[in-house]
């Protein structure tokens, strides 16, 4: 079992490596799931600018977004909304993984009355 920390270290790592390369990041998820398509974008220049220091890259971005208040959703979470999960069904690309800020729970605020 992994540290919930590198689980989400990992997700961090590609949520940033897919603003760069988004089609890349989501045929490594699709194949092969977030801590091994981070190792693999870590790895490859062509996906991480930051080389070496993707990892603590990502990890300085979840301490950053922590510090105010900021979270990492991601599609694993139980508070993942299901709008965006019924994206991928359309053919529309949900997000990887979403930062949010505040108490609120996504999936509730998005659900339809």
């Amino acid at each position: 079992m992994t540290d919930p920390d590198e689980h989400l270290v990992a997700w961090a790592l590609v949520s940033r490596a897919a603003l760069a390369a988004p089609a890349a990041v989501r045929g490594l998820l699709a194949a092969h799931g977030p801590l091994d398509a981070a190792e693999r974008i870590a790895a490859d220049a062509r996906i991480s600018r930051f080389g070496p220091q993707t990892r603590a890259v990502a990890a300085q971005d979840l301490d950053r977004a922590h510090r105010f208040g900021g979270r990492l959703l991601t599609r694993e979470a139980p508070g993942w909304p299901s709008v965006l999960a019924d994206l991928d069904t359309i053919g529309a690309l949900a997000p990887i993984a979403l930062w949010t800020r505040g108490p609120g729970q996504l999936n509730m605020l998005t659900e339809h009355a």
